[in-house]
């Protein structure tokens, strides 16, 4: 646990401060707007901070207290949905066979162009 935490806890707090020093000068905005708009930089702020207490205090906890004594096998006797199978069917094909992965990503340049040619087309 204390290494998953770890491995996200930098990019998590550095998330966290971008968007806190994005949004929290708004409420400073003086003028007719300023009282408006107040709200919302503070509430979002106070907000984002209660998310990362949540994200390093109370999910971990969570997570020990509801995963006691649940072996990383506990699933292997439990049978998967089709959905499931469909998808690890496809995935394995696309992840370990060069055809299917370089056809994915070619359709997803094609996607790319043809969304960036709907600007000059209108």
């Amino acid at each position: 646990m204390v290494e998953a935490v770890n491995e996200v806890g930098n990019p998590t707090i550095l998330a966290t401060l971008t968007v806190v020093a994005a949004i929290l000068p708004m409420a400073f905005v003086g003028g007719l707007m300023g009282p408006y708009m107040r709200p919302i930089p503070i509430g979002a702020t106070a907000a984002m901070l209660f998310s990362i207490i949540v994200a390093f205090l109370v999910t971990p906890w969570a997570a020990v207290r509801l995963l006691e004594g649940h072996a990383t096998t506990a699933h292997q006797d439990e049978r998967e949905d089709l959905v499931t199978q469909m998808y690890r069917r496809y995935m394995d094909r696309l992840l370990h066979r060069p055809l299917w992965t370089g056809g994915f990503l070619m359709g997803v340049v094609v996607l790319l162009v043809g969304a960036m040619l709907l600007f000059p087309l209108g």
